[in-house]
């Protein structure tokens, strides 16, 4: 009885689910909705707005403290860019973004923040993971936090 319940419980979940195409090959992932040309702007927007939509979630995770006030994107620094700025009662963080191998650490240098998040392929080296207040991740989150998102 129990396994005709669940078996019910798999197909109702299931219908609610639709395939997504696009160009007509099947879609399956979140960026591959973006199709094969994903830029690293378009990333770091998504990103900006889920942080904004749950800041303490993704503080928590990028270990910022205080009450986030503001979420930036592209926010400007004399010559330079920062991806991602985030404003809290505690001080600012950067978030930088690369959507391959590369190294966005220097690049962080240039900015005045209190923490840093460099999300990345590169792998940092056991100093650079030592860093006090750098957190480089190949991906957001714990699966308890990207449940909470």
């Amino acid at each position: 009885m129990l396994s005709r319940i669940h078996n019910r419980r798999a197909v109702e979940d299931k219908s609610e689910e639709v395939q997504l195409l696009r160009g007509g090959s099947v879609v399956s992932s979140f960026a591959g909705a973006f199709g094969s040309s994903l830029r690293e702007t378009r990333l770091t927007a998504i990103l900006g707005y889920l942080i904004a939509l749950k800041p303490k979630v993704f503080c928590d995770e990028f270990g910022i403290t205080g009450t986030v006030e503001s979420v930036r994107l592209e926010a400007r620094h004399n010559q330079d860019r920062s991806d991602i700025l985030i404003n809290s009662t505690d001080g600012l963080a950067i978030v930088e973004a690369k959507v391959d191998a590369t190294d966005p650490f220097n690049q962080t240098e240039k900015y005045d923040a209190k923490w840093k998040v460099l999300l990345t392929q590169y792998l940092p080296t056991p100093n650079q993971k030592r860093i006090p207040r750098v957190k480089y991740r190949r991906e957001i989150g714990r699966a308890s936090c990207r449940e909470r998102v």
